[in-house]
């Protein structure tokens, strides 16, 4: 693999780390600005805060007054806007083509600095936000997660919705929303990324031009909540929908980010669920014939991860189904990964990051969390020398910890009925 520039770094003086990833041979750039600001520094009086502030950001600025003049600016180029908010940041992307990276700037400083707080624009935005819980309300997927996490942590922001409650967002006033902005949209818990075809030091520039206004910290910065597990729960958690499927998640907290046993974590991950060859499509969609789709992640934070296996099925199989897949992470903590299986699931975890670094937006999430996280970017070839030297007694040390006897919980969303339930007590020695 040719050698390709390096993530060069800066610190402005307010503080605001600042990553520049050039990639001459895109045609494309984007620049992505994240906050330590998401619902992890909540509390249950302020639970959903963060998404909406989110919501209100994209709403106008002083330069550009609309969502319409704000999208415009960008859509009008070519270019694309997205934001997202998770439980420990919340991030704003422009993805547009390189020669208009500037216009990118302008309109996102615009929207930060001066978003509009007032009235009409709350109150739009409240209802909106009222509407996407319908939505999150029918999500199996969401719903699964949910309960999966109450089963895992105690109540706190890792087990409540990250768009808050309905109360909360009915309650929210401006000057609320004032507040957590003031605490939280500082400089020295906020990180700058900007990937593509571009020069380090005209996006030093440009980043101090239009985000040196940020102040550096602020006296009222809330504390990020504690993960803390929550000891001897019941093992099964069940949300019943008037649905025509069952959606199985099983799940446990797992190491870390950056651990000794993060690189162990995902190359059991990708073995266990990723793509068609993985030991549970195996089982489940090949050999029975179960579901159509399977899968199993891992994803780590700074101070926890988690690792999930999942399916969804027709309501008769879904006994049969998690009964295989627990079998299934029983074979992993008795037998050694073949040759076979761990190199397919390196060059599975190495062939996906490298298909994603030919992408701006996605090479800027991967240096956001890399900053954010652990304070210095990752290159590709540092991240998968990390999966190359990975050992199969070094995968079946994590299953046997993260897939033993007792460790897995299991949430069930759909179709579920207490027969259903009953008969996975019984018969599973896992969720009994």
């Amino acid at each position: 693999m040719a050698r390709r520039p390096r993530p060069v770094t800066t610190v402005l003086d307010n503080g605001l780390a600042v990553v520049a990833q050039p990639m001459p041979w895109l045609d494309s750039a984007s620049v992505r600005i994240a906050f330590r600001a998401g619902s992890r520094y909540e509390t249950r009086e302020t639970s959903g805060i963060a998404h909406f502030i989110e919501h209100l950001v994209f709403q106008g600025g002083e330069r550009y007054r609309t969502p319409m003049e704000v999208r415009g600016a960008v859509e009008g180029v070519g270019g694309d806007v997205n934001a997202l908010t998770g439980r420990e940041t919340v991030e704003y992307v422009f993805t547009l083509p390189a020669r208009y990276l500037h216009s990118g700037f302008d309109v996102l400083s615009d929207m930060i600095r001066s978003a509009r707080l007032d009235h009409r624009v709350i109150e739009m935005e409240r209802e909106a936000i009222l509407q996407e819980f319908a939505d999150d309300d029918d999500d199996l997927l969401n719903r699964a997660d949910l309960a999966l996490r109450g089963l895992l942590f105690t109540d706190s922001p890792l087990s409540w919705d990250v768009g808050g409650t309905r109360e909360n967002i009915r309650r929210f006033v401006r000057d609320d929303f004032v507040r957590f902005r003031r605490a939280n949209y500082v400089a020295s818990d906020a990180a700058l990324v900007v990937a593509g075809d571009v020069s380090s030091s005209k996006v030093f520039r440009d980043a101090e031009r239009f985000f040196g206004f940020l102040p550096e910290t602020s006296l009222a910065r809330p504390a990020i909540a504690p993960c803390v597990l929550l000891g001897g729960s019941d093992p099964v958690a069940t949300v019943a929908l008037p649905r025509q499927q069952v959606f199985i998640l099983m799940g446990t907290v797992a190491p870390e980010g950056n651990s000794a046993q993060e690189a162990a974590c995902a190359v059991l991950a990708a073995a266990l669920g990723d793509g068609t060859a993985s030991r549970l499509y195996r089982e489940l969609r090949f050999r029975r014939g179960l579901v159509y789709q399977t899968d199993a992640d891992y994803t780590a934070d700074v101070d926890y991860g988690l690792f999930s296996l999942s399916a969804l099925t027709d309501p008769k199989n879904a006994v049969e189904t998690v009964s295989v897949m627990a079998a299934t992470c029983r074979s992993f903590t008795r037998h050694l990964l073949s040759d076979k299986e761990r190199l397919r699931a390196k060059r599975l975890i190495a062939g996906g990051r490298m298909r994603n670094c030919e992408s701006a937006e996605h090479v800027s999430d991967y240096l956001m969390v890399d900053q954010l996280a652990y304070g210095a970017p990752t290159t590709f070839r540092q991240y998968i020398h990390e999966y190359d030297h990975t050992t199969s007694e070094e995968v079946r040390a994590v299953a046997r910890d993260l897939l033993r006897h007792g460790r897995l919980k299991l949430a069930l969303a759909g179709a579920v009925t207490p027969e259903m339930v009953e008969r996975i007590r019984e018969t599973i020695p896992e969720f009994r």
